[in-house]
């Protein structure tokens, strides 16, 4: 089953990359300019997901569907996004 990462953008422009690594190495990424969900493979404990983007001026909400540690959901303020969650 994939990994979702939904992102909402609340009141404005934004955009978001995702990426998964295992073990240090990229092995999937998934990017958007829109509200939605981003798909990534398959997240095992030990694994990292990046979120690298821009929030708009009301900020964005961050929810992936795997177990996080910082846990989501999760509010990022507006401006730069770069934000790394450990899958647990």
């Amino acid at each position: 089953m994939s990994t979702i990462v939904t992102i909402v953008f609340k009141g404005g422009l934004g955009s978001v990359e995702a990426k998964l690594f295992r073990a240090g190495v990229e092995i999937d990424k998934d990017d958007t300019d829109k509200s939605g969900d981003l798909i990534l493979k398959d997240a095992i404990p030990g694994d990292l997901i990046s979120l690298k983007g821009v929030s708009p001026a009301n900020g964005t909400d961050v929810t992936i569907s795997v177990p996080t540690i910082p846990p989501t959901p999760d509010h990022r303020q507006a401006g730069a996004i770069i934000k790394s969650y450990d899958v647990s």
